[in-house]
């Protein structure tokens, strides 16, 4: 089934309130976990078997944050594949139908909307950790979800997603750019085109959208 929504109360505008606590989930064969009414098939590839439990760990964990700040339960069947080296990371992405040539080497995981599916190579050379990097990518996947097909620009989604990853990702992002690089705020059509580039052009889009989510978020 396509991943999809029950939800009991959510405000999908510029805030997402928070109001759900959800259960442990048991681990069964295959890689498959239950999450509620979620059904997360973990893969790891160039991985040794032995990373698969704590993998699933924080999976399972990133899952509870996601739905409790979307105050939302996800459904159906997700699924996320771990990469121990940059080529079966590219492998995953070109498979993924991402294209081969990935314009962005720093970048540590890619959540595939339409197939509800996520890739994170562990290990790799982003500003983020692993499970910064898994809530990053599974909020992306809730935000598609909630937004039931409406167009969402790029720069609410990795505000939203940089957010909904932590407090300490935004600091250490915004702590790793040069002062210099934060001038005039360009206008949101702008800043949306910015996620590609060089990367402190990128990193900068990445903080800025940040930034803006959580002001709007405690303005609210």
């Amino acid at each position: 089934r396509d991943l999809r929504t029950r939800t009991t109360r959510v405000v999908l505008a510029l805030v997402l309130t928070l109001s759900t606590l959800l259960v442990g989930a048991p681990v069964h064969a295959e890689g498959t976990q239950i999450h509620q009414g979620l059904r997360v098939h973990v893969a790891l590839h160039d991985l040794d078997e032995r990373r698969r439990a704590p993998l699933q760990r924080i999976v399972r964990r990133a899952l509870k944050e996601v739905e409790h700040t979307f105050a939302a339960t996800l459904d159906g069947d997700l699924r996320v594949d771990f990469a121990g080296s940059d080529a079966s990371f590219r492998r995953l992405v070109k498979d993924g139908g991402a294209g081969g040539n990935f314009g962005e080497p720093w970048v540590a995981g890619l959540a595939l909307l339409h197939a509800d599916r996520v890739i994170v190579r562990l290990d790799g050379p982003g500003l983020l950790y692993t499970s910064e990097v898994v809530r990053h990518e599974l909020a992306h996947i809730a935000v598609h979800a909630l937004a039931k097909g409406h167009h969402l620009p790029r720069w609410f989604h990795e505000g939203v997603a940089m957010t909904v990853a932590g407090e300490a990702t935004i600091d250490r992002l915004q702590q790793g750019l040069a002062s210099g690089s934060f001038g005039e705020l360009e206008g949101l059509d702008a800043l949306d085109t910015a996620f590609a580039g060089h990367r402190i052009k990128v990193q900068r889009a990445y903080a800025v959208a940040a930034g803006f989510v959580r002001f709007a978020m405690r303005r609210s």
